[in-house]
């Protein structure tokens, strides 16, 4: 089922992701604004369980909220598949991946891409992938992106393969 957080690229992205055994899906923290952790817990509302260990990984800073992977993703299934994607409530930054957005000092809107895997060399400044990823960062609000940014950066070099 595909949804409108999703770009013209995401099912090669996803299978690029699945190939690469969802490295992505087992360390680092995923941003998610309030609104999406808001439906995130109402999906949990029936699973106890499930609930607490969101809960437990999800620390507030306002405006927005940082769930922490740890090693693996609580969503993600045992055959490399995210459990929420097919619900449409995946995050928007699982569905930038493997983009990053990033404000520069000037207030440019940048999106950058890491080489960590082969799906990185899928995202090109033409990529219809970069323009969903800066219209879904307008939507989101560029102030919080901004405090996300300043709160958490994954300190990798990065390739910026568009400037707004």
């Amino acid at each position: 089922m595909a949804t409108i957080k999703e770009s013209a690229d995401n099912s090669l992205l996803a299978s690029s992701c699945e190939a690469g055994h969802s490295a992505c899906c087992k360390d680092g923290y995923i941003f998610l604004p309030k609104k999406e952790f808001e439906t995130v817990l109402q999906y949990l509302a029936t699973q106890p369980k499930n609930l607490k260990e969101f809960r437990s990984r999800v620390t507030d800073f306002g405006n927005f909220l940082l769930y922490n992977q740890k090693t693996r993703c609580q969503f993600l299934l045992a055959d490399e598949r995210c459990e929420l994607h097919p619900l449409g409530i995946k995050p928007t930054e699982c569905f930038w991946w493997p983009a990053h957005v990033y404000l520069a000092d000037d207030g440019t809107l940048e999106i950058r891409v890491a080489n960590c895997c082969s799906g990185c060399g899928l995202i090109q400044p033409n990529s219809p992938h970069v323009e969903k990823v800066a219209e879904q960062a307008r939507t989101i609000g560029l102030p919080i992106i901004t405090e996300f940014r300043r709160t958490h950066s994954y300190g990798k070099d990065y390739r910026v393969v568009m400037k707004f």
